[in-house]
């Protein structure tokens, strides 16, 4: 049995997990509703005075990226105290997270990107009134959850910011001095 420190500890490891899982979920309805269907769109000749790129920068990559962190850091963690019947181990966590700099660098065009991105969206639906329609459609489908597109552009900035607060709440709740260390020094 679990103390309940230990206790919040694994609520606190599970909040990254699943967090992580829903913000891969939000990077698809990028990809699958909103840049696929203008894609679809332009490839029928519709829309083509429209930039992607200019919509969407790099996502892609960051898609990419998130995807690998899952199969290669969460999973593993996730598969592991399934199989072997103990508490998620937050050790193997912050192990696995310990390549996140090196491998976040497309982090750093997204964010630089950010505003332009933002600006070209609102420029374009301001001009365009078909994009404003398509636009509109797809934050009405109900894949999108009703989330804008703004919003949706916003959220890898956000994602980023909310690692160093998950990873302290994993932290406050830990009691053994080495998952501590291991924990601080990611």
């Amino acid at each position: 049995k679990l103390s309940r420190r230990q206790s919040h500890q694994q609520e606190a490891i599970w909040e990254f997990l699943h967090t992580e899982l829903t913000y891969l979920r939000k990077l698809k309805i990028i990809t699958n509703l909103f840049i696929s269907g203008l894609l679809n769109l332009q490839s029928i000749g519709i829309l083509q005075e429209v930039d992607p790129r200019q919509i969407f920068s790099n996502i892609q990559e960051i898609i990419r990226l998130h995807r690998q962190v899952w199969q290669e850091v969460m999973w593993p963690v996730l598969n592991q105290a399934k199989v072997s019947g103990n508490p998620l181990d937050p050790v193997l966590l912050c192990q696995g997270l310990q390549t996140f700099p090196e491998q976040f660098h497309s982090y750093i065009h997204y964010c630089l990107s950010e505003a332009h991105c933002l600006q070209y969206t609102h420029v374009t639906q301001q001009n365009n009134k078909l994009f404003a329609m398509y636009v509109k459609w797809a934050e009405t489908h109900k894949q999108s959850n009703r989330m804008r597109l703004n919003d949706m552009l916003v959220k890898p900035h956000q994602r980023l910011t909310k690692y160093p607060l998950l990873l302290r709440a994993i932290l406050k709740k830990t009691e053994d001095a080495i998952t501590r260390e291991t924990i601080s020094s990611t």
